[in-house]
Order: C-alpha cells, then structure tokens, then sequence
C-alpha cells in the first residue's frame, strides 16, 4: 500500500490529501506532525528522493535560516529530520509508492493517472 507523508499546515499537502481520497485506491496516510518519522526512515527515505531534501523546505520561512539548514554542511538525513522537527517547514506532501517516491499534488495527480495496466505517465513537477 501507498503512503502519504502529510503535513496538515500545508495547502499543497492538504490539496494532496483531498486527491488521494478522490483517488479510492488507498493509501495510509502519515501525519507528520503527529508521527515523526523515525531516523532509519529518514534516511532510507533520503535515499531515495527524486530532489535534495532542501528542496522539500520553505525557503521564505525565517526559521529555515534560524535552523542554519541553507549551511551545505547538513547533510541530507540530518535535513531531513530538522524539517520533520519542524514541520512547518515541510511544503511537499511525499508520496511513497511501490513505483518510487513523488512529490507535491501533481506526482499524487499522477499516481491518480496510472492506467489499467499500471502503467505510470510522466511524473509532472512538482510547484
């Protein structure tokens, strides 16, 4: 089954959430305010983004620059675990599927998109 990494102060994330439940299909839901994820998760989810981890970030948010997390020397999973400690901080929902990860409303749209043979469309961007 599909997860959905949801943080609820997000709009795009919540617009997210409103197209995986149209979907129908199922998928487990994680609100990551309420369940951080644990460091091994973070960094096998690391891994596997299709983007750096500061690319998951609001950048015009004052405590991203309070945090330190524009200094290079973080490193992904420590990134990771600053945004999900702060999860404000979070504007992509991140899809977790058998097929890969994907970001953003769009790459959920997609996921809406597979065809009867499960076949997946282009991975739009995400905004």
């Amino acid at each position: 089954m599909a997860k959905l990494l949801h943080n609820p102060h997000s709009p795009l994330s919540r617009r997210a959430l409103g197209l995986v439940e149209a979907d129908g299909r199922g998928v487990e839901v994680i609100d990551v305010v309420e369940a951080v994820p644990e460091a091994a998760e973070l960094g096998a989810l690391t891994a596997v983004l299709p983007v750096e981890v500061r690319e998951l970030l609001d950048h015009a948010d004052a405590l991203y620059f309070a945090l330190g997390l524009d200094d290079p020397c973080w490193s992904e999973t420590e990134v990771m675990a600053a945004a999900f400690d702060n999860p404000r901080l979070l504007r992509c929902p991140i899809l977790i599927a058998g097929d890969g990860v994907r970001l953003g409303d769009d790459a959920v749209a997609d996921r809406a998109a597979h065809n009867d043979n499960g076949a997946t469309p282009a991975l739009a961007e995400s905004g």
